[in-house]
């Protein structure tokens, strides 16, 4: 099977709450898997930074849904590539919420301001999809328990 991963960023709508994350993660946790759809959503600081990944037959379409949600704006893809193996084959939906105070949080904040700038050069989103990447084994087992509340 042919897989696709994308790499995009937005910008969250200014009056998003916890609820909106919640339903984002409960529908994509509930959908994604019949689709064969895995990834990872990371959120900093009012923008969204996500890999998602799968059947070559159903990404370009997903995609779609994704950027017409009202939740966000400004959706810019970034990668879009044929992969030979998953790079999250285990979450239907990962998420993590990063704070800017750290480095690696102002690190990313700092690129995806430059990518929805489009100001991104190839070694920005070569460092955007290696910090991705290092979410692979993180813990969202506290945002997944809230989200189920």
């Amino acid at each position: 099977m042919s897989l696709i991963q994308l790499l995009y960023v937005s910008a969250a709508r200014a009056d998003l709450q916890e609820r909106d994350f919640a339903d984002i993660l409960t529908s994509a946790r509930n959908n994604n898997p019949r689709l064969g759809v895995t990834g990872m959503l990371l959120f900093v600081n009012g923008t969204f930074l996500q890999v998602i990944e799968g059947p070559h037959m159903h990404m370009d379409n997903f995609f779609r849904r994704i950027s017409a949600d009202p939740r966000h704006s400004a959706v810019q893809c970034l990668v879009r590539e044929e992969i030979s193996a998953r790079h999250f084959p285990d979450r239907s939906l990962g998420f993590r919420q990063i704070e800017v105070s750290d480095a690696q949080g102002a690190r990313v904040f700092a690129l995806t301001q430059s990518a929805l700038r489009n100001r991104l050069g190839a070694s920005d989103v070569e460092a955007l999809s290696s910090l991705v990447d290092s979410f692979r084994g993180v813990n969202d087992a506290n945002f997944a328990n809230k989200a189920s509340a």
